[in-house]
């Protein structure tokens, strides 16, 4: 179902979870509409989105062998969606008042026998918004560099952070329980 156009009627749920996707949306502040919206008065809703993820600095090592002098690889968030303000603006303009917005910051890793699976799915999109404009040489080139900073990172000692921001609002008005 689309998230920017919800088939459920107003007010229908009591709890909404959105967990790393807003960003993703084309509109995310339509998506925090729909949100809002749907939730009945007193409902809770929980939206995270990235601040940093770890994984990251696997492509842009690789990135900085091959092709020193390319703009780095920042990740697939905009630099404006590490941001709280980011996060705490887009569930504001889709309708939450600010002081039902709290947001936190929540930090996790990426356990070692996860981070293969994990890159291997999309791998090969992220190597596209890297390497476009490059040679195939350069291509080539990437692919066997990318695999020797994977082994890297599969045996260092630190595991692959993920910071998030985690946004809990509640929609203004009171909930009744039929309990």
């Amino acid at each position: 179902m689309d998230a920017q156009e919800l088939c459920y009627s107003d007010n229908f749920f009591t709890h909404s979870f959105m967990n790393i996707g807003i960003f993703l949306l084309p509109d995310p502040v339509r998506g925090a509409a729909e949100i809002y919206r749907t939730l009945k008065p007193g409902g809770v809703t929980v939206i995270s989105s990235i601040k940093k993820v770890g994984w990251v600095r696997i492509f842009q090592a690789a990135q900085k062998e091959v092709k020193p002098e390319a703009t780095v690889w920042k990740g697939p968030l905009k630099d404006e969606w590490s941001t709280e303000q980011k996060l705490k603006s887009v569930v504001q303009a889709g309708g939450f008042k600010q002081e039902n917005i709290d947001v936190i910051i929540v930090e996790s890793s990426l356990p070692k026998n996860m981070l293969r699976n994990f890159l291997d799915s999309m791998k090969d999109q992220v190597i596209l918004m890297i390497t476009k404009d490059w040679s195939e040489v350069e291509k080539q080139k990437f692919d066997l560099v990318l695999e020797e900073q994977l082994l890297k990172e599969l045996t260092s000692p630190h595991e692959s952070e993920i910071v998030a921001w985690v946004a809990l609002a509640r929609k203004q008005g009171v909930f009744f329980s039929s309990c």
